[in-house]
């Protein structure tokens, strides 16, 4: 991510590797290289079974949230506020 540093970065909150969305996020926003890339967090957590699983209780560093199922039309809405249309 250092070498090709992206324009936004699309966490899901679980993901099937050792670290979680949220961790990843708040790695990136401890280094100084990374720490200004948008982040969009994907998470069924807020309104699924798991719930209670969710951090309420401390600061979560993204951008913004966006709910599973995904809306394809609100996922381009915010990647374009985040980065801009036709950003490079």
């Amino acid at each position: 991510m250092r070498q090709d540093k992206p324009d936004l970065v699309v966490l899901d909150v679980m993901m099937s590797s050792v670290l979680d969305g949220l961790s990843v996020c708040r790695e990136m926003r401890m280094e100084s290289d990374l720490k200004d890339i948008p982040v969009i967090m994907v998470s069924s957590i807020i309104t699924g079974p798991h719930a209670s699983m969710f951090p309420t209780d401390e600061y979560i560093p993204i951008d913004t949230w966006i709910s599973k199922p995904m809306d394809p039309d609100d996922l381009l809405k915010k990647v374009e506020r985040l980065i801009g249309a036709g950003s490079s």
